[in-house]
């Protein structure tokens, strides 16, 4: 992940700053300690938001004012972006659900506008923050990176795709091929978890097993024209077996 000082306000001047970078994945990747559903993206309204900016309370010992995306959907790397109030200092770091183990992936703060991490596994990852001269981590909010199954596959659409579309499909891979990440200064090989994808046809193209959700689950105002039959038939006859409805 890379750190943006203050005073940054255009993409040009990016370009002329000091970037902070730690590699690497926190210990507990792909094994946290909490999965969350999609009930715990839900916002103050009751209504569950992914792909949202999510503002943390104001508190003397805040500094976080703002985190993008606060929920969204694991499997595929996710850009994090945590901002800052003005001034600042100290460290600022992720913890597996809580910031009460020592959190990893730390870097020190000087008068930063914002923070990126680049995370693919499910899990709830808490924002740490330790003033200057504090070993004492103080959490400033959570993302949660839901499981990219076929329910919350569903929930998904690409820019070519309405509301009376089908969602998108999972994507698994029974045998697990290496995946690289790259967060924009190196790159890591990990293994390769499920993810969500726009079609059946994309996902066999990519040797994966394409499961999408029976249409039957729908609510009654989300019934589609694209059904999971449909989905299905995009796979050539020779892969049928790899092209399955589900039931949630």
């Amino acid at each position: 992940f890379v750190l943006v000082p203050h005073g940054c306000q255009s993409m040009l001047a990016v370009s002329f700053l000091f970037w902070y970078l730690s590699d690497g994945l926190a210990s507990w990747a792909g094994s946290a300690a909490e999965v969350p559903s999609v009930e715990a993206c839900r916002d103050l309204d009751g209504v569950a938001r992914i792909y949202h900016r999510k503002i943390p309370p104001a508190s003397p010992s805040q500094i976080v004012e703002g985190i993008f995306p606060g929920c969204a959907v694991g499997g595929s790397t996710v850009r994090v972006e945590v901002y800052l109030v003005e001034n600042n200092d100290g460290e600022i770091g992720l913890g597996n659900a809580n910031c009460v183990e020592q959190p990893e992936l730390i870097q020190p703060l000087n008068d930063t506008w914002v923070v990126f991490w680049y995370l693919v596994y499910p899990g709830t990852y808490a924002v740490c923050y330790a003033p200057e001269g504090s070993t004492e981590f103080i959490q400033q909010g959570v993302v949660h990176l839901l499981e990219p199954d076929v329910k919350n596959c569903d929930m998904l659409r690409n820019s070519s795709q309405t509301n009376l579309t089908h969602g998108q499909i999972q994507c698994a891979f029974p045998v697990t091929p290496p995946l690289t990440i790259f967060d924009g200064f190196t790159e890591e090989t990990i293994p390769k978890p499920s993810q969500c994808m726009p079609d059946c046809a994309s996902c066999r193209a990519v040797g994966g097993v394409c499961r999408c959700l029976d249409e039957t689950d729908f609510a009654e105002d989300r019934k589609t024209t694209s059904s999971c039959e449909e989905q299905c038939q995009q796979c050539p006859p020779e892969d049928a077996g790899f092209c399955t409805c589900v039931q949630a």
